[in-house]
């Protein structure tokens, strides 16, 4: 696994296995599991509040889509809170950042900062789905 501070207190990057929680444990307080295919079923670890947020690497279904939108607003909530929060998917590229962008749009920040901080941290093919984008560009921004 591998994973990039994207703002102060949230991190984004590719999907953890079970041998990775005490990792996450002392980096995160917050773990939100992105890729449907890798939800670690079962698994826990005592001060991490782990988040599943199943979501397909694709245009997202209704149902996929207000789940994005509900996590995006929990962890901006737990940033709100001091909390360190770390947003994964599979390559930690697309699902993990758009939850992450999520967040910070409902913290304020425009579009166009949310994809060039994101892509500065994860890389240039960061958020290259094109729904996502689009999904990121116009959910309201809110301070």
């Amino acid at each position: 696994m591998n994973a990039n501070y994207v703002t102060k207190n949230l991190m984004v990057g590719s999907a953890p296995n079970k041998e990775d929680l005490d990792f996450v444990g002392n980096v995160a307080d917050v773990l939100v599991l992105c890729a449907k295919q890798n939800q670690l079923p079962g698994c826990q670890k005592e001060g991490l509040e782990i988040l599943r947020v199943p979501l397909t690497d694709d245009v997202l279904t209704h149902s996929e889509l207000v789940r994005a939108l509900a996590a995006g607003d929990k962890v901006a909530a737990r940033l709100k809170e001091g909390k360190r929060v770390m947003s994964t998917c599979m390559a930690g590229i697309n699902r993990s950042a758009l939850i992450a962008g999520l967040a910070m749009r409902k913290r304020g920040s425009s579009y166009k900062t949310t994809l060039e901080t994101i892509r500065d941290a994860r890389g240039p093919e960061a958020l290259f789905n094109d729904y996502f984008r689009k999904v990121l560009r116009n959910v309201s921004s809110k301070a």
